[in-house]
């Protein structure tokens, strides 16, 4: 996937993982899923230890329905940080979905 430029002006000449983060807010509530994914790759990259990235990450992927991936997300967050309860909720929320996926398809 290509750079984003349009969104990228907020980000400075030396971004910090909380720019990036910022950004994938940004793109999340535009839509931009897959946007919101790679900024918080990109601020993993410089804090790998950044929970609330993960929490977006996995966010992002639920709001694409891919549970596996968003349950992944969250339990690295959880790994980092055990007491984050929004990471806690999308991961409660991406194994309840998951389940329901996988009654329907037994139906």
């Amino acid at each position: 996937m290509k750079p984003f430029p349009e969104q990228m002006e907020p980000v400075k000449s030396v971004p910090t993982a909380e720019d990036y983060l910022n950004l994938s807010l940004t793109c999340y509530n535009d839509g931009r899923y897959l946007n919101s994914i790679q900024a918080c790759r990109e601020a993993l990259k410089i804090k790998p230890d950044y929970d609330l990235a993960y929490n977006n990450i996995c966010a992002a992927f639920n709001a694409l329905g891919l549970w596996e991936k968003a349950i992944e997300a969250c339990e690295k967050g959880i790994q980092i940080n055990p007491n984050n309860l929004i990471l806690k909720n999308n991961l409660a929320f991406a194994w309840q979905q998951r389940s329901m996926q996988q009654t329907n398809k037994v139906r």
